[in-house]
């Protein structure tokens, strides 16, 4: 037998070192041992809504930005072609309580074996945190708040879009807002008296036009011996070459909710009047049989309601409050895409009409990623932000700074803005 030479014996040696670190990396991969430990509990915001009711909000875009992977709701990438991506965006967190306890149980399912298997292992699924000291919405500290959920439900990612847009009956409008109190997305109404303007200053066009609404209001006639209700939209007309004016009224009759969870109408008439008293004459409606609610930027006002909540930020009827979110960002309803119908909830409030709180909307989500005011002719903006310990002005912030769906946001915002108060 050939007797091995030291060579020989080092080459051995190398190669058993070699098969021991690829047997030892196969195990620790099957066991998940190399995987990335996600501590769920540091990324579960607990809240109260308003009844006093627990709510819970699982932080995914927070989790994704730590383990700098893409986002699929920022850039052009689909969830589905990243399976770790995927698996986490499809996590679902439900939460138990004892309404007599002080104990709330959370659970975080979905495909676990999918994350491992990338790396990623989550810790606790399920875990128990005690009720006391959970903020309450009211809080001057941050706390996401949702829909409440009765005990015992499940709560689906991301739920901070829970909510229901609008809660109405059927059938002829009784009032300018829903039955809880927040406003109705009147969109087809304003288009169509602004059409019904714009046929009045045709003739005028040429030698230039400006135009200006000096009243909105929604009537119900309670009788119904003329009509259910009408919106009315009063308009001041002036042709800038001759100095010629006009005021028109527009009435539109009868809005009703339909199935299509819309509003529509049933007839329009136009008047033109000599003088701006006899336009914004409301005689007609002063029968007891009539309530006369005067739209502010054409929405309701409702004084208790305040605008802005613990951060500075517009609350949004029936959506979460802002709140700083793991990664160091404030979170509020304008961080996401804003569904239209939520837009129009807004109603005015003490010292502001809901023009104005669009404003602010569109401020803010420039606010967030460090737009700055200027102290002059943004005084308004700049005392408000700079009031806040989140906003962090970048001196050379351009609109690059904002996402898509910021910009998209800006846009709708502008064009409701421009409707209701033009």
């Amino acid at each position: 037998m050939k007797r091995l030479t030291a060579k020989d014996r080092l080459i051995f040696v190398c190669i058993m070192i070699i098969a021991t670190a690829c047997v030892g990396s196969a195990l620790y991969i099957i066991t998940g041992a190399y995987a990335v430990t996600v501590q769920l509990s540091d990324y579960t915001s607990l809240g109260r809504n308003a009844d006093g009711v627990p709510t819970a909000v699982l932080d995914v875009d927070a989790i994704l930005t730590d383990l700098c992977l893409p986002n699929p709701r920022y850039g052009h990438i689909r969830a589905e072609d990243y399976p770790d991506v995927n698996a986490l965006c499809n996590l679902r967190l439900s939460m138990v309580y004892d309404t007599a306890g002080e104990e709330i149980t959370l659970n975080v399912t979905g495909d676990l074996r999918t994350l491992l298997r990338y790396g990623i292992r989550l810790h606790p699924v399920i875990w128990t945190q005690s009720l006391r000291g959970i903020i309450a919405e009211d809080s001057s500290q941050a706390a996401p708040m949702t829909t409440p959920e009765p005990p015992g439900e499940s709560i689906s990612f991301p739920t901070q879009t829970a909510g229901s847009v609008s809660r109405m009956d059927m059938g002829y409008l009784q009032s300018p807002v829903d039955l809880d109190g927040y406003g109705i997305n009147l969109r087809p109404v304003l288009e169509r008296a602004q059409v019904e303007r714009d046929n009045a200053a045709r003739d005028w066009q040429e030698d230039g036009v400006e135009t200006r609404k000096l009243r909105a209001c929604f009537v119900r006639d309670r009788d119904a011996t003329a009509f259910h209700n009408l919106y009315r939209a009063v308009y001041y007309i002036r042709n800038t070459k001759t100095g010629g004016e006009r005021w028109i009224t527009v009435d539109i009759y009868d809005l009703e909710w339909t199935e299509q969870s819309a509003v529509a109408y049933a007839a329009v008439l136009t008047q033109s009047h000599r003088t701006e008293v006899q336009a914004l004459s409301r005689s007609a409606f002063t029968g007891s049989a009539f309530s006369v609610y005067e739209l502010d930027g054409s929405s309701v006002s409702n004084g208790k309601r305040l605008p802005f909540d613990h951060n500075g930020l517009v609350r949004f009827p029936g959506m979460p409050a802002s709140y700083r979110m793991p990664n160091g960002q404030i979170w509020s309803p304008s961080f996401d895409k804003l569904p239209e119908d939520r837009i129009w909830q807004l109603t005015g409030t003490g010292g502001h009409s809901m023009a104005n709180l669009l404003r602010y909307v569109r401020k803010e989500i420039g606010a967030r990623t460090g737009q700055p005011f200027d102290p002059e002719s943004e005084a308004e903006f700049f005392a408000h932000f700079s009031a806040r310990s989140w906003y962090m002005p970048v001196l050379n912030w351009t609109e690059d700074y904002l996402s898509a769906e910021q910009r998209e946001n800006i846009e709708l915002l502008l064009e409701i803005q421009e409707l209701i108060s033009n």
